[in-house]
């Protein structure tokens, strides 16, 4: 509603709910409050956090106490069995380990980092060990190796195992909410497969720069996504420098 009249339309955006209502994904959900954009930069040098929401397609968001549940279980069959999922991993941590030391790998499994605590994650980040919370390039190696010992035992070979692996590892990158770094790690991974396929020789730098140019096609915002930056120079600095 703006000025007496109502309006229409369909626009992704931020959500800060502090209401009572236990919310889960796939759940469809009216909510009424004032939309607000993001504050713009005020100093050069600090972070920008209009660009970075814009590089995930959002534009405003919505600060909220007044929410109702209408239906649930209303999206995706697929997407709705990844989330169970999540939850399921997170479940077996959690009623394995003591909470910090289920927060440290629940972190480094999905990269979600919400649940540890913030002397942990400076930690990590004095030790230089904040990568292993940022799935990407690491993550991704340790499954395509774990499903290729696997197919080895197997003797499962060809386009089939491919397949699998692109299907898993893809399946992966959904349920982890598909961050940027893990997106370029998959598209590398897909160059890797095809050099194999086609009985190439796999370039590095052309991987690399084939990823860059795909995901800035696609989403050319993304170069305000911090995790995207850092990414691609961890990797530009192995190819070209190292």
């Amino acid at each position: 509603n703006y000025q007496g009249k109502t309006y229409n339309y369909s626009e992704k955006m931020l959500l800060k709910y502090k209401g009572k209502e236990k919310l889960s994904y796939g759940d469809r959900v009216i909510f009424e409050g004032e939309i607000n954009s993001f504050e713009a930069i005020r100093n050069p040098g600090d972070f920008n956090y209009s660009l970075y929401y814009k590089s995930m397609g959002i534009n405003h968001q919505l600060v909220t106490n007044k929410g109702e549940i209408i239906s649930k279980n209303q999206n995706n069959f697929f997407l709705m069995q990844l989330y169970k999922t999540k939850i399921r991993i997170k479940s077996i941590i959690y009623s394995s380990l003591p909470n910090e030391e289920a927060s440290i790998l629940y972190g480094i499994i999905t990269g979600d980092k919400n649940n540890m605590d913030d002397e942990t994650k400076e930690n990590y980040s004095k030790a230089g060990l904040s990568h292993i919370l940022s799935v990407s390039g690491l993550h991704i190696g340790f499954i395509v190796l774990f499903l290729t010992s696997i197919f080895n035992l197997l003797k499962l070979k060809g386009k089939y195992q491919n397949l699998i692996i692109i299907f898993v590892v893809l399946s992966y990158i959904m349920m982890i909410g598909a961050p940027s770094p893990a997106l370029r790690a998959f598209i590398m991974l897909l160059v890797v497969l095809l050099a194999k396929f086609y009985k190439r020789d796999y370039d590095l730098k052309a991987s690399i720069s084939f990823a860059f140019v795909t995901m800035l096609a696609v989403n050319p915002l993304y170069i305000h996504d911090v995790g995207f930056v850092i990414s691609f120079a961890c990797m530009c600095s192995i190819a070209f420098i190292y």
